[in-house]
């Protein structure tokens, strides 16, 4: 009796695809909202940070102008600055920072925001197809996008790696139809995101293979995914030593200092490195975040695991506090993953009231982890229903009056949240690194009030008052906190 009235009642009916289309405008829209207000107002309040987006950002510019892609931002690696095939291997990177002629100096912050409805749809296209289901199709696409690792990801500046999880569902998607050119598309696609997406794809084909898909495109995806991992990791090595640069994303000494003794360790010490995985508070969070969402199902299913693996492995078992828990972007895979295994699991139940019972149930769980989960400075979602979130910085007019004193060309030294604005141009050093700069644009205030790299406050401190006192600079503005100082000798 219970199930024929939920099957009259069901909040979308079946037949309906206007109804769902409705639904699916109104969700894109509040995230659109949201996402706007977590990443670009946070930007434009100069809340954004050097590492990373500041150096994607003079990535973008040299891209966009043809000219040689290094990052005079990571100088304190190289007084040269850093080739952008040193830290990271994102060869869609030289196609992205051609929009910026489009779009503007934001536009890897737009990018992202697409990315992740594009993944949202990918994942409402792929369960619409393997269950019929408009209700079903519409609350994986919620689900992604009330992601808690999405809104952590959002208030992180931008990152690569959110292109590869979110071309995952469409990767499935072109499986499931049999669209060998685009299955081929999205598959390169997401391997040139970042070098560590071939290890989610290495992973998602052995789960495919067994879970018996199409062989031909399993093996197809497998043998595409390892041969671009070796490539991209030698790739990565190779300018690594040619810059004289230890690798940045190398987390691993106290394990291993090779990538092949790492996997021997781990092979030859599994219960270790198991206990190792969730032996901290951050990392019992991100398994119990993980769990409530809907990741249960992989453990009902020990398939489902074998594409968060490298999560879990890479991330958890890193010698950085930052990558273990629930902040930054680190946990974006699990936003598309998690609702395509817990709608797989609902779809095969019998009633459709308890279908129905269930997707209420992770809407209320996905939501409240949204709100329980801290992004970065240790502040909650909820910060944007407050107007203070909305008025951070007490001295904008000033930091806008500083920065329209910069020529364009000019080399600069920067503090922390205004390399982002600044690293148009062919030098932008982070401060302390001065080198050759032109001048030098701090905000005095944020030793204390923002998280600021490499230093603590007093050493901040010390350093700004060092270069004030420097008799090659000269201070051409200083208001509210807000300085300028220019090299006397250009």
């Amino acid at each position: 009796m219970m199930n024929k009235i939920f099957e009259k009642t069901l909040f979308i009916p079946e037949k309906n695809k206007n109804a769902a289309y409705v639904f699916l405008f109104i969700i894109t829209v509040l995230f659109l909202v949201a996402g706007y207000i977590f990443s670009i107002v946070k930007h434009n309040q100069y809340l954004s940070n050097a590492w990373d987006l500041g150096i994607y950002n003079q990535y973008v510019y040299k891209f966009s102008h043809f000219k040689k892609p290094v990052a005079t931002v990571y100088a304190r690696f190289s007084e040269q600055g850093v080739f952008f095939l040193s830290d990271h291997v994102t060869l869609l990177l030289p196609f992205e920072s051609m929009l910026y002629w489009l779009m503007g100096k934001n536009v890897l912050l737009y990018l992202q925001i697409v990315y992740i409805i594009l993944g949202a749809f990918g994942l409402y296209k792929l369960i619409k197809l393997e269950t019929e289901s408009e209700y079903l199709s519409v609350l994986a696409y919620f689900l992604v996008l009330s992601h808690y690792s999405v809104f952590a990801t959002l208030d992180f500046d931008y990152h690569t790696n959110v292109i590869g999880s979110m071309l995952v569902p469409w990767i499935l998607y072109f499986i499931k139809i049999q669209n060998l050119k685009m299955f081929l598309f999205t598959l390169f696609l997401s391997l040139l995101s970042k070098e560590d997406a071939s290890l989610i794809l290495v992973c998602l084909a052995i789960y495919l293979l067994i879970d018996r898909w199409n062989f031909k495109y399993a093996y197809i995806l497998l043998i595409c995914s390892i041969v671009y991992s070796i490539f991209a990791f030698k790739l990565l090595s190779y300018f690594s030593l040619f810059e004289n640069k230890q690798l940045s994303n190398w987390r691993y000494n106290h394990i291993s200092s090779t990538f092949s003794g790492f996997l021997l360790e781990l092979i030859n010490n599994p219960g270790k490195y198991l206990s190792m995985m969730f032996n901290t508070p951050e990392k019992e969070m991100k398994l119990k975040y993980f769990l409530y969402t809907g990741g249960f199902v992989a453990f009902l299913k020990p398939k489902y695991l074998l594409p968060v693996l490298p999560n879990f492995i890479l991330f958890n078992l890193s010698d950085t506090w930052g990558t273990w828990g629930n902040m930054g972007h680190y946990n974006i895979f699990f936003s598309v993953w998690i609702p395509y295994i817990l709608i797989l699991f609902i779809n095969r139940l019998k009633y459709v009231y308890i279908k129905v019972m269930l997707g209420v149930l992770f809407i209320y769980l996905n939501i409240y982890f949204l709100r329980e989960n801290y992004s970065t400075c240790w502040t909650r979602f909820d910060k944007i229903l407050y107007t203070d979130y909305y008025h951070q910085r007490f001295n904008i007019r000033e930091i806008k009056e500083m920065l329209s004193m910069i020529p364009a060309n000019a080399s600069v030294s920067a503090s922390n949240h205004l390399i982002p604005h600044l690293a148009f141009r062919d030098k932008c050093y982070f401060f302390p690194e001065v080198n050759d700069a032109d001048y030098i644009a701090l905000i005095e205030n944020d030793c204390i009030n923002r998280y600021y790299y490499f230093s603590g406050t007093t050493e901040c401190y010390i350093n700004i008052r060092n270069i004030m006192q420097n008799d090659n600079y000269k201070i051409i503005f200083n208001k509210n906190h807000v300085l300028l100082l220019k090299n006397k000798n250009k």
